[in-house]
């Protein structure tokens, strides 16, 4: 995942193409690790009336959906980054690539997030629970590229660069 790692290895280890529906599914499986911690109902309504006005989310159905529409879609966009950044690598390096991707995901949200007036949103994205499910989000990926590796070998052999 980082530019100067120590390995020979042009090829992605995920396909650009397979980030967004592995981020996407990556997001469901963040939010059912955040809900071992956290009130996601709660923050999924708050994300709902972020992007919505309240008018348009009043129904308990339509606010998870939204909320979970829009988990999914960041959870896309950010598996299109890990997959453009990810290069083929041993499987420790590409498990603890994942681990550092999780938390600057972390990092990220909670930044990110300074802007969202919902109180429970902020809450949800700044607390030690949510790390951990961001953590799990990004092993899905990392999961997903070392399979992606072992189904189609690389056209050059890894190795470390001398």
């Amino acid at each position: 995942m980082v530019s100067d790692a120590p390995y020979d290895a042009p090829e992605p280890a995920l396909p650009v193409a397979l980030g967004a529906p592995v981020g996407a599914a990556g997001a469901l499986v963040m939010l059912a690790a955040a809900a071992l911690w956290l009130p996601v109902s709660a923050y999924l309504r708050g994300v709902a009336r972020v992007i919505a006005p309240d008018g348009w989310v009043d129904a308990e159905v339509v606010a998870l959906a939204a909320g979970t529409g829009v988990q999914a879609a960041v959870g896309g966009l950010l598996g299109l980054v890990y997959a453009s950044s990810q290069r083929r690598a041993p499987t420790p390096a590409v498990v603890v690539g994942g681990v550092a991707f999780g938390i600057m995901v972390w990092v990220g949200a909670r930044v990110g997030v300074g802007w969202v007036g919902h109180e429970t949103v902020r809450q949800t994205v700044r607390s030690w629970g949510w790390l951990c499910a961001c953590v799990a989000y990004a092993q899905v990926l990392a999961v997903a590229a070392l399979c992606w590796q072992r189904w189609r070998p690389a056209a050059v052999r890894v190795a470390p660069k001398d």
